[in-house]
């Protein structure tokens, strides 16, 4: 239920995000996202943002940015963290309590596919904030995301690495 309360925040930053002009052909100087997807450095580079808000009494910070353009055919990450406390320096895991939590998402659009690691065995991510101010945040994240729950020799899956993120911060 925890992470399901990011799926507004992040469709939120991908609508915002995809009124940009022309992002497909320039990457925006809104921040970055990078990451090792199953050891392959790959960057997010285009729309990148990050919604701060606070829903129903839970703060969230929400994440997201394109690969190659700010369209529906561009593979999408999504970083996410959440809990019953401000958003301060940390870390947050997928497997935290209610009180605090991460979640991280991989879209494929190529193959219809999303991966996510959300708390469910095998699959786990950990999100840190290392700054936060009004304006911009900066962490790293890490996780394994599948494509479903189960074993991880049953399910496709992903691993992500050096995972770093430094974006501006939009308030809902």
């Amino acid at each position: 239920m925890k992470g399901l309360l990011f799926i507004p925040a992040i469709t939120l930053i991908t609508i915002f995000s995809s009124c940009k002009k022309d992002s497909s052909s320039s990457s925006t100087t809104s921040g970055t996202i990078t990451a090792d997807i199953d050891g392959a450095p790959v960057s997010f580079n285009f729309g990148d943002n990050a919604a701060l808000d606070t829903i129903n009494g839970e703060y969230t910070i929400a994440i997201a940015g394109f690969q190659s353009g700010v369209n529906v055919t561009s593979n999408e990450i999504g970083i996410g963290v959440g809990g019953a406390y401000p958003i301060t320096l940390g870390t947050y895991t997928d497997t935290s309590s209610v009180t605090d939590y991460s979640t991280i998402s991989y879209s494929i659009p190529s193959d219809n596919s999303g991966y996510a690691a959300v708390g469910i065995a095998p699959f786990y991510g950990t999100v840190t904030i290392t700054s936060i101010s009004a304006t911009q945040v900066q962490g790293t994240f890490s996780g394994t995301l599948g494509l479903g729950s189960g074993s991880s020799s049953t399910i496709p899956y992903h691993t992500l690495t050096n995972g770093k993120f430094n974006v501006k911060i939009t308030h809902l």
